[in-house]
């Protein structure tokens, strides 16, 4: 549950659009039959919450060759 949380929260502050405000609230998390990695559950909260709320990163985390890749985990602009 955290990382979906981390997730949510790290779209919502690199989604460029200070004017609007979200409330975002995990309401389901999906577990598959599939290897993960630290990272992943957050990766998948990214992608659901911009997709949620209609926006695109402009620099989106990715999934790397060791698990999910997170551009500059800081706040501001995608």
């Amino acid at each position: 549950m955290a990382e979906a949380v981390d997730g949510a929260r790290y779209a919502l502050r690199r989604r460029g659009d200070d004017a609007t405000s979200y409330l975002v609230t995990v309401t389901q998390i999906v577990d598959a039959p599939v290897d993960t990695a630290v990272g992943d559950v957050k990766l998948a909260a990214v992608a659901a919450t911009c997709q949620a709320i209609g926006v695109e990163l402009k620099r989106p985390p990715l999934m790397g060759a060791g698990g999910a890749v997170f551009p500059e985990d800081q706040p501001g602009p995608g």
